[in-house]
This record gives C-alpha cells, sequence and structure tokens, in this order.
C-alpha cells in the first residue's frame, strides 16, 4: 500500500502595542493514496460468494457483485487512487482597552477530494468500468466579539456579543459508467452550491467569588439552505454552578450544576436547489419549507475536588432530545419519483457521564491521569415528518441481496432505539442443511415480516482513560479506549459463510468450525457482540532544551503509535461502532440500498483498521 502524506502548520504573532496583537494561522494538509492489492470483482448470476477467485501471488481481494444481466462468470480488474488536500488561512486581530475587549477574524479554508477508480479490463459489453469523482468545499468565515469585563474582589459581570458569517461553495463532480443489458455510457452528475450562514450570540456571565456563577444567552442562526419562513432560528440557553460544600462537605469543594437550553444544526448543506442528473433526470427535488434541526439539552451534575486539588470527581446526568432532524428520503411529486431533504423524526437521548482525575508528583516525576465514562440510552419518539412522511417501522440498508438472500437491515421504529439491527432469527441448522428460521407471521417464509431486533449498532457505554507521565526531560502519555455493549453486522463473515454446495472453496479460517448450510440467508447468527478495550496511543518523548525566551525555546523528539492492541471477542475486521456505512466506488453495487446514515456495518470492502508509528521531531522558536 503506497500512502504518502505531508502536513504544515505555521502560526505568527505580532504586538504592535500594549492594545493591539495580529496573529497568523496557516495549515497545510495533503495525503495519496494507492491500495497495494489488486481488487477483483467476480460478477455472476448463480455462484457462490465463496467460489475462489486465486492468483499464485496469493495476493488478492475478493468483493463480489452479482450481475443480472450477464449469466456468466467474468473477472475484471480494478485499481484506484484518492487524493484529499486541506489547507487553511486564519488572521485575527485582538485588543484590550481597560474593561472592553475586542476581537475579529477572517479565515479561508479549502478541503478538495478526487476519487479514480477504474477497471484495466474490459468487460464484454461493459467496456472500461470508472468512477471518478470531484469534491471541492470553499469556507469562508468573518467573525468578532466584543465584550466587557466588570469586576471587583468579590463579584464579575461579562457581558458579550458575537457575530460569525459563513459562506460555503461546493462543487461535486462524478463520473462513472452506466450499464444495462441493452447499453453501456457514461453518466455525469454536477452540483454547484452556495450557502450562506449568519449567527449572532448576545450572552452574560455572572460569577459571585467562588459561590455561584450563571451564563445565560440567546444564539440568532440563519441559512439560506432554509426555506423563507423558516431561515432564522434562535437558541436560548442557561448554564449555573452553585458551591455546597458548607452543605454536603466531604472535604475539598463541591459544585451543583444545571444547564437547560436549545442548540441547532443550521445546515450547511443544500436543501433548496433541485439537483439533476445528466441523462437521467431529477435526483433531488428542492424543499423550500426546510426547517433546521433543533436539539433540547438538559445536564444535572455534581463536582467535587479533594482539598488538596490532587483528586476530583464529577458526575452529570444528560437527556437531549432532537427534533425536526434533516433526512434525505424519497418522495414522489405525481410524475416522478426523486430525494428530497425533509425534516421529521423526534430522538431522545440520555445517559450518564463520569469522569475522574489525579495528579500526583513524587520528586521528579509527575503523574496526571484522567478517566471519562459515558452511558447512552435512545429511542425514537416520533418518525413523522412533513409532506406527509412516516418513517416509522422503515428498514434501510440491505447488506446482501441475491434473490435468494434475506437482509440484514437497520430499523427505524417508535420507542425502539437508534441504531436497531434486524434480521431473521434462527435456532441452529436442520438436518436438510438449512437454518431454523423463525416464521413470525407464519405464512411459510423467511423474509422482511419475519425481521426481529437482533442487535444495537450503538454501545450502551463507552470510557477513555488518558494518563501522562514525566520524568524530568522524558515524558510519555498513554490512551486507552473502550465500547461495550454494541453489534455489528459482520460482512465479511457473510461473504465467506461456509455452503455446502461449495464446501471446498475458500472461506475465512476463523469460520471453518460453522457446520455449512445450504442457503445464503442473512440471519441472527452474523449480528456479532463487538464490544473491545484499545490500547489506542503511546507517545515517549525526551526533550533536549526547554528554555523560554531563547531562539531555539523548546526540541523535542519523540516516537509514538496508534492503534496498538486491541482486545475483543469479535472476529470480523475492525470492531469499532459506526454511524454510518458510506459509499465509495464501484463496490456500491453490492448494498442494494445504501444511506449515510446508517450505524452498525463492518463493511466486507473496506481497508482495516491500520497500527501506525510516528518518530517526530518539535522544535519552537523564540
Amino acid at each position: 500500500t503506497e500512502f504518502d502524506r505531508f502536513n504544515g502548520l505555521a502560526s505568527l504573532s505580532w504586538k504592535p502595542s500594549q492594545f493591539l496583537q495580529l496573529t497568523y494561522l496557516g495549515g497545510y494538509n495533503n495525503e495519496t493514496a494507492t491500495p497495494g492489492f489488486t481488487e477483483v470483482n467476480r460478477y455472476a448470476l448463480s455462484a457462490n460468494p465463496t467460489m475462489p477467485i486465486f492468483f499464485e501471488s496469493r495476493d488478492y481481494y475478493q468483493p463480489i457483485t452479482f450481475d443480472y444481466y450477464n449469466p456468466l462468470a467474468i473477472i475484471a480488474l480494478s485499481d484506484r487512487e484518492r487524493t484529499t488536500t486541506n489547507h487553511l488561512n486564519l488572521l485575527q486581530l485582538t485588543s484590550n482597552v481597560g474593561i472592553a475587549k475586542a476581537a475579529v477574524y477572517a479565515s479561508n479554508s479549502n478541503q478538495q477530494y478526487t476519487l479514480d477508480e477504474h477497471y484495466e479490463e474490459q468487460l464484454f459489453y461493459r467496456g472500461g468500468e470508472i468512477y471518478q469523482k470531484d469534491y471541492l468545499v470553499n469556507h469562508n468565515h468573518l467573525g468578532g466579539r466584543v465584550s466587557l469585563h466588570l469586576k471587583s474582589d468579590n463579584w464579575s459581570f461579562i457581558p458579550s456579543l458575537q457575530f460569525d458569517n459563513h459562506i460555503y461553495r461546493f462543487e461535486d463532480k462524478v463520473v462513472s459508467s452506466v450499464v444495462s443489458a441493452s447499453q453501456n455510457f457514461i453518466q455525469t452528475t454536477f452540483q454547484k452550491d452556495q450557502i450562506v450562514l449568519i449567527g449572532g450570540t448576545i450572552a452574560t456571565d455572572i460569577n459571585f467569588s467562588d459561590k455561584w456563577s450563571v451564563s445565560v444567552g440567546d444564539r440568532l442562526e440563519a441559512s439560506s439552505a432554509l426555506g423563507d419562513d423558516n431561515d432564522m432560528a434562535h437558541f436560548p440557553w442557561i448554564n449555573t454552578r452553585v458551591n455546597l460544600s458548607n452543605l454536603i462537605g466531604f472535604g475539598g469543594t463541591n459544585f451543583f450544576t444545571f444547564g437547560h437550553g436549545k442548540s441547532g444544526m443550521t445546515p450547511y448543506q443544500d436543501g433548496l436547489s433541485t439537483a439533476q442528473i445528466e441523462d437521467w433526470g431529477t435526483a433531488r427535488f428542492a424543499n423550500p419549507g426546510l426547517r433546521s434541526e433543533v436539539v433540547q439539552n438538559t445536564d444535572i451534575g455534581m463536582e467535587w475536588r479533594s482539598s488538596n486539588g490532587r483528586l476530583g470527581i464529577s458526575g452529570q446526568w444528560y437527556w437531549k432530545v432532537a427534533s425536526d432532524m434533516i433526512w434525505e428520503t424519497y418522495y414522489n411529486n405525481g410524475e416522478e419519483r426523486a430525494g428530497i431533504n425533509v425534516n421529521a423524526g423526534k430522538l431522545s437521548n440520555q445517559g450518564l457521564e463520569l469522569v475522574i482525575d489525579y495528579s500526583q508528583e513524587i520528586g521528579a516525576v509527575n503523574w496526571q491521569t484522567q478517566l471519562v465514562t459515558s452511558t447512552f440510552n435512545s429511542a425514537w419518539k416520533s418518525l413523522k415528518g412533513d409532506r406527509n412522511i412516516d418513517l416509522d417501522s422503515t428498514r434501510y440498508g440491505l447488506v446482501f441481496n441475491a434473490g435468494f438472500s434475506s437482509p440484514s437491515v437497520i430499523y427505524y421504529k417508535e420507542n425502539e432505539p437508534f441504531g436497531a439491527i434486524t434480521a431473521i432469527k434462527t435456532t441452529g441448522i436442520n438436518q436438510s442443511g438449512t437454518w431454523n428460521t423463525v416464521d413470525v407471521d407464519g405464512d411459510g417464509y423467511a423474509y422482511l415480516e419475519d425481521l426481529q431486533v437482533t442487535g444495537q449498532a450503538i454501545p450502551k457505554w463507552t470510557l477513555s482513560w488518558f494518563n501522562t507521565f514525566k520524568y524530568r526531560k522524558f515524558s510519555a502519555a498513554m490512551q486507552v479506549t473502550g465500547a461495550f455493549g454494541h453489534s455489528l453486522v459482520n460482512e465479511t463473515a457473510v461473504m465467506y459463510q461456509p455452503n455446502a454446495s461449495w464446501y471446498y472453496y475458500n472461506f475465512l479460517e476463523s469460520y471453518q468450525e460453522i457446520e455449512p448450510v445450504d442457503d445464503r440467508f442473512m440471519v441472527d447468527y452474523f449480528v456479532q457482540k463487538a464490544s473491545y478495550l484499545r490500547m489506542s496511543y503511546l507517545q515517549f518523548a525526551y526533550s533536549f532544551k526547554d528554555q523560554p525566551g531563547k531562539t531555539l525555546s523548546n526540541l523535542q523528539v519523540y516516537i509514538a503509535g496508534n492503534n496498538l492492541l486491541t482486545f475483543s471477542k469479535y472476529p470480523g475486521n475492525n470492531p469499532d461502532y459506526r454511524l454510518s456505512k458510506k459509499d465509495f466506488g464501484l463496490d456500491t453495487s453490492r448494498s442494494t440500498i445504501a444511506d449515510s446514515k446508517l450505524p452498525g456495518y463492518d463493511a466486507a470492502n473496506q481497508m482495516y483498521s491500520s497500527r501506525s508509528f510516528t518518530l517526530g521531531v518539535k522544535l519552537s522558536l523564540f
């Protein structure tokens, strides 16, 4: 595998007077990747996916596509190359005059993504199949903040006014081949949009010594992607913190915290214009009634810090309700059917978050540690929306559908959690070598009506444990992460499931113990527990010089490793929980329905997660 990356970062600061400071930040990132394997697709009308494709070099990759137009099994070799480029320029001017503070900033950033994928050989009537994508986002940002700092020995009062304006320009071009039984042609999809966002926030922070503090404010947002009647939304909030040390005791300090308010996700993606595909028709209808998403937040918590300041514990119960969620779904206007962005659904999520931190110094040794863990409990309160759209009891994401295979899908249903995974349930394998499927509706067939919830794609709880150590000029950092209680659809296992008809062909060694079956049903066996604990990050560093104020103020060398060890019983490619299953290139034809919002898939056509090591040098000037 070839993977090239170049990163650059520059930060400059100039203070022409005691009242003014000018700061510049510039960044650049470029990545180019080419998979080092030859990708093989075998097209067949009725051949088992475990049928082998094998090179003498033993260097091969085998995703499977079924071609209903061609009864012959054919071989196609393809390669791909992708390039991602990002750059940022930010200029900020700050001023402090007495009790008044002001800042104004302007920035420009660009993101460009290109993907070039093609088949090297002619494929009968298919010709050379290609998929090329060019995606460009340009973001201009102008903002500022003005505040007054009024304070005495026992109190402070800080009113502030903030504004931020954004202009997003999108260009998206896809060139792909379209194949049917009678023709083969190249199709070009091109979209060019500009979205303007305007935001402003007025807030006041009040603090009475270390006894009580409160922050209250309101944010206004507007987006050109919303309808004329809905282009302005406001999101008020209040947060407070009260010292209860004299009431609770336990030594140290005790605080009660409370927060309530609204936040939004004003869309920076286009929702009003109609998108067209060349020689195809409408791809997306305009929706002039589109509204901003709204999230209502409520947080109640307690904080405790020991009298020596070394140990701190904070716990918080949170409750979030998202409404008017923006979905991309299908709509029929009476003449044609196409996609449309709509507001639909209300999703509730609540849980507990616990943070424990501790620091200790023993001689020249300094140790700091922090443990963060959170629980999640979600439920759909509603799935109804605009234009009489009702998403209740809908299923998305047919993982595998070859005419004789049952799908495992994501299930949207009121009162069910977000990320519910459904599949056909079984009670083992019968004497004829087929799955004993549970026929829920009693019609003698196992299909969509018989799907049942068999797993949850979102973890029930997660954790992150971070540690830093320092001894004189040596330092080390370590992070351990984990997720527990979630399941994944192991698509790789489905592709290489042992089958009695093709039992002697290639499939995963880890699945050799499965008794072969005669059918290709996607059953609950392949919805598998994926809890894991991982050594995510480890770094060792040595500082040769640390003298602030000198021309060369700091010089440090370090070695770091990412994704070093993963402990999990999950047998698939990667136990990470997923919030999406993304389409990319020609492989998407394996998934009959694909939606960018679908969680819970460990796709067979993705690269394995990699273990990486970095050797670097850090230096600071002036």
